[in-house]
């Protein structure tokens, strides 16, 4: 029902547009309505305007003209307004030279619907803002956008959602503020942007989905912020990205999705906050360089940034954030992070698979899940150091190159999935006395390892811990007591239990016979008495 009445809706401006009527009229404010005519108020489709009007002038061609298709009020000047006859039933007090708030978007407790009938509406000569929700929505506007260069003020969804905007952009070069979705969804806009350098703030969501936009970024050299979303999915953008020395903050997503980009990214200097998935997604390349007066990098920064070939580290980083430099698969070389790292966060470097060692900092303390799953460039020996009390599931799981690993001498826990397909460790890995748990799939498809060494500080083994450890020859069991596997299904799948000798406490053999999983080994041997401990 809806579609039909919309394409009623269409079909009645489509008509109307064929049979043009046209109109010129110059006028006082707030007298639109009395130089017009009911068949005029009905039928005019082309509007030029001159002399004076105000917000009353704008909610009668908005509401009372429905098939209003072009509109022309370059040489017209906007009166202030005080009253409740003006397009935004919110606001009492509408100033002079502004385009007024809700000019052709009606507001309901529903919905905010533009004027759908505009195909085209050039601007006062002389105005200095434009206010919120002015024409956002009125999705049949097309062409180019020219801004007149009067315009100080671009208000939060000036023309959010004027998606059929396939022109080019022309800011005004005296504009200082844009703000929220000022451009949201404006998704066929062509061409490069510039912004000038009168402009020192840009609102959240400003060019959210602009996503046509094909040409150059040039930001303004007096710019402060750069607020959340505000170039989010501007997918064809490309060329380096300079983002001002002045700015000192960068809002999350500001440039997310923004996957044109193939130049370098330079970062200023003074930069203190840099939000979560500022630049996900881009296609950067060169050295990334990050200012030296960030302290965290917060959660998915530099995710699936392809093209990043080496990262420079601020010397003062405590905390890297979940996913934030997943998929970096370009990064060469060894990641050597800052002594001053206490915290690497879930999927950190997940997938960085170029990246050929590791060098973590002595303070470090936690490693979150999956961290350096799939680097499957990590190359030879691994050392965590002592500092690290958590590691989180699967970590390294598939980092194929790896041939041992050093654990932390007090580490507890071995987490879920932590070295499941590592297939390049080999040799004996041994697990710190201090360990009381396997998890399951710890050790799975570790297909090169040959030998195992089990504290007897271990309590619990979990499923698939060992499975498809298929190169296994020893385990070294320490714990006289065999660690109960009931509830533990193919801790040893596919694991050589006839060629792989089980060695056990002296004293231990009977027991390890008889315990459920344990006795499917063929060869139990007791080690000598004088065997006291793991290493």
């Amino acid at each position: 029902m809806k579609k039909t009445i919309l394409f009623a809706i269409s079909l009645c401006i489509s008509l109307a547009l064929n049979a043009q009527v046209l109109k010129t009229l110059d006028v006082t404010a707030g007298g639109l309505s009395s130089s017009l005519t009911a068949t005029d108020l009905s039928t005019v489709t082309n509007l030029t305007l001159t002399g004076t009007i105000d917000a009353r002038d704008f909610k009668i061609m908005r509401d009372e003209m429905p098939v209003l298709a072009v509109l022309d009020l370059s040489q017209v000047t906007i009166q202030a307004y005080n009253g409740a006859e003006g397009p935004d039933a919110t606001q009492l007090d509408y100033p002079s030279n502004e385009l007024p708030p809700c000019s052709f978007c009606k507001i309901t407790s529903v919905v905010a619907q533009g004027k759908w009938s505009l195909t085209s509406v050039i601007l006062p000569n002389n105005i200095t803002s434009i206010g919120e929700i002015a024409l956002g929505g009125c999705y049949n506007l097309m062409g180019n956008l020219v801004i007149p260069n009067s315009v100080t003020t671009i208000g939060d969804y000036a023309y959010d959602g004027c998606f059929r905007l396939a022109g080019t952009l022309t800011l005004s070069n005296s504009l200082v503020s844009i703000g929220r979705g000022a451009f949201s969804g404006c998704s066929v806009m062509t061409g490069s942007l510039t912004i000038p350098n009168s402009v020192t703030t840009i609102g959240s969501n400003a060019f959210n989905g602009c996503s046509r936009l094909d040409g150059t970024l040039t930001l303004p050299a007096n710019l402060t912020s750069i607020s959340d979303s505000a170039f989010y999915f501007c997918s064809r953008l490309t060329g380096n990205l300079s983002i001002p020395a002045t700015v000192s903050s960068i809002g999350s997503f500001a440039f997310g999705n923004c996957g044109g980009f193939t130049g370098s990214l330079v970062l200023p200097a003074n930069l203190t906050s840099l939000g979560s998935y500022a630049f996900y997604g881009g296609k950067f390349t060169g050295t990334l360089t990050i200012p030296t007066s960030i302290t965290e990098i917060k959660d998915g920064t530099f995710a699936f940034g392809l093209g990043y070939s080496s990262v420079v580290f601020p010397p003062m980083l405590t905390k890297i954030g979940k996913s934030a430099f997943e998929s970096c698969s370009a990064w060469a070389g060894v990641l050597s992070l800052p002594t001053t790292v206490s915290s690497i966060g879930d999927v950190a470097f997940n997938n960085c698979s170029k990246l050929t060692g590791i060098s973590f900092p002595e303070n470090l303390t936690s490693i979150g899940a999956s961290a350096f799953s799939g680097c499957i460039g990590l190359q030879g020996t691994l050392t965590i150091p002592n500092s690290v009390l958590s590691i989180g599931e699967s970590a390294f799981y598939s980092c194929t190159g790896l041939t041992a690993v050093n654990l932390p001498s007090t580490f507890v826990t071995i987490p879920n999935g932590i070295f499941k397909y590592c297939s390049g460790l080999s040799g004996k890995f041994i697990l710190p006395e201090s360990t009381t748990s396997i998890g399951p799939a710890a050790f799975a498809s570790c297909t090169a390892l040959n030998s195992i060494n089990i504290p007897s500080s271990v309590t619990a083994i979990y499923q698939a811990a060992f499975s498809k450890c298929t190169s296994l020859t020893s385990i070294w069991a320490y714990k006289p007591i065999p660690v109960d596997l009931s509830s533990a299904p193919y801790v040893f799948e596919n694991v050589p239990q006839a060629t792989c000798t089980l060695y056990v406490p002296a004293g231990s053999k009977a027991a390890y016979q008889s315990a459920n999983k344990w006795k499917d080994f063929t060869n139990i041997v007791e080690m000598p008495s004088l065997v006291l401990s793991a290493s």
